[in-house]
C-alpha cells in the first residue's frame, strides 16, 4: 500500500514535493495499530507525510486562496508560508472564502498579540503579569526529538494543579501562556521543515496519570479548555499530527466523555489512550534514549514536577525570577535552566 502512494502521479509532483518526499523513510510501524487498521487513517498518515501539498486541489485551492488575499490587500509574514495556509485550507474544508476571512482574523490577531515579536519571552512577560510564574511552574517542556528531527512536546496534566493555578491567574494569563507554547512550537516546527523534516505536524504526549476529581473536573478547567480549543482551530490548526495520552486513569473515561465534543472530529482522530505498554507506543516515533525516564525511556533531562501552585506563586511573589530565568527556546528544544 506505501508502494502504491509513493508512485502514484509523479508528474504532479512539485520541487517542494520531492525535497519532502526524500525526508527520514516512513516506516509502517509508526503508524498505531488502531489506524492501521482503518485504511483511510493509514492513507492520510502516509499520505500527508510524503506530499504536504498532495494532488491538483489543495495546489489550485492555494493558489486562488493566496490570489484572494493578495486583492484584499492582507500582508502575510512568514507565518502564513504555503504550509501554513493548506492547513487553513483543510480546516474549511477546502473553501476557499471562509480561508481568507479566517487568514484576515489570525493577521488581526496576530498583530494585536505581537506574535511577531522575536523574543517572546519578554513580550509575553511585559503584557503578562503572571508569565513568569507560569513559565517556571508548568509541567510541560520539548524534550529532544522524535526520529524525524522535529522535537517532542511533554506535558504532565495529571500533575498540573488546575484549581490552584486557575484559582490564582486570571484565564487571560493562562491563554497568553497557552499562546506562548503554541506559538514556540509552531517556531520551532518552522525551523525542522527549514532543515528538511516532514510537514505534517509534530507529536504531543500528555501523561494523564493522577487526573482527580478534586484538581482537574473543574467548570472553570473545561471552560479553559474550550477557550484554548478555540484558539488551536483558529490560530494553530494541525500543529500536532499525534497526540498520545498516556497512563491514562480508569476516571479517565468519564473526564474524555465531556472533553471529546469540545474538539473537532481531525482533533479527535489524533487522540491515541495508551494505558499500558507506553514505552512501546512512543517508540515507534522516538528513540528510546530521546524518551524521558518517567516515559519508561533514557533520557533523564529534568523536567518541572508541577504539584501544588500555592506554594510555587507565593515563593514567586516574595522573590520574583530574574529576567534570565525560564523557559529558552534553543535547538529545537524549550529547555529549563539550570540553577
Amino acid at each position: 500500500f506505501c508502494r502504491g502512494v509513493f508512485f502514484c502521479d509523479q508528474s504532479k509532483r512539485s520541487v517542494l514535493d520531492w525535497k519532502l518526499l526524500y525526508c527520514p523513510v516512513f516506516s509502517v510501524d509508526r503508524v498505531p495499530a488502531r489506524s492501521r487498521n482503518h485504511s483511510r487513517l493509514y492513507f492520510y498518515s502516509v499520505r500527508n507525510h510524503f506530499f504536504p501539498m498532495f494532488g491538483n486541489q489543495e495546489t489550485e485551492a492555494l493558489s486562488e486562496l493566496k490570489a484572494q488575499l493578495s486583492a484584499k490587500g492582507v500582508q502575510v509574514t512568514s507565518r502564513h508560508d504555503d504550509i501554513s495556509l493548506l492547513r487553513f485550507l483543510r480546516v474549511k474544508n477546502f473553501n476557499t472564502q471562509q480561508t481568507v476571512d479566517m487568514v484576515v482574523e489570525d493577521v488581526k490577531w496576530r498583530e494585536e498579540m505581537n506574535l511577531d515579536a522575536e523574543d517572546l519571552i519578554e513580550m509575553f512577560a511585559k503584557r503578562s503579569a503572571n508569565f513568569k510564574v507560569l513559565l517556571h511552574y508548568w509541567p510541560g517542556r520539548f524534550v529532544r526529538t522524535d526520529r524525524r528531527g522535529l522535537p517532542v512536546m511533554y506535558e504532565r496534566q495529571g500533575s498540573a494543579d488546575y484549581a490552584g493555578v486557575l484559582a490564582a491567574v486570571p484565564e487571560r494569563d493562562m491563554l497568553d501562556f497557552h499562546c506562548y507554547l503554541q506559538e514556540s512550537s509552531r517556531r520551532l516546527e518552522q525551523q525542522g521543515i527549514a532543515n528538511g523534516c516532514p510537514a505534517d505536524g509534530m507529536v504531543l504526549v500528555q501523561d494523564v496519570g493522577g487526573l482527580s476529581m478534586k484538581r482537574h473536573f473543574l467548570p472553570s478547567a473545561f471552560s479553559f479548555i474550550r477557550a484554548i480549543t478555540s484558539m488551536d482551530r483558529n490560530h494553530f490548526p494541525d500543529l500536532f499530527r499525534r497526540i498520545v495520552l498516556i497512563n491514562v486513569p480508569f476516571i479517565f473515561s468519564g473526564f474524555w466523555s465531556l472533553i471529546k465534543p469540545i474538539l473537532d472530529a481531525p482533533t479527535q482522530a489524533r487522540v491515541e489512550l495508551a494505558s499500558y505498554s507506553v514505552l512501546s507506543v512512543l517508540e515507534t516515533e522516538i528513540d528510546t534514549e530521546n524518551i524521558p525516564a518517567w516515559c519508561g525511556g533514557k533520557c533523564k533531562d529534568e523536567f518541572p514536577a508541577g504539584g501544588d501552585f500555592a506554594p510555587v506563586i507565593a515563593s514567586f511573589q516574595s522573590t520574583p525570577l530574574s529576567s534570565g530565568n525560564g523557559t529558552v527556546l534553543s535547538d529545537h528544544v524549550i529547555m529549563e535552566p539550570q540553577d
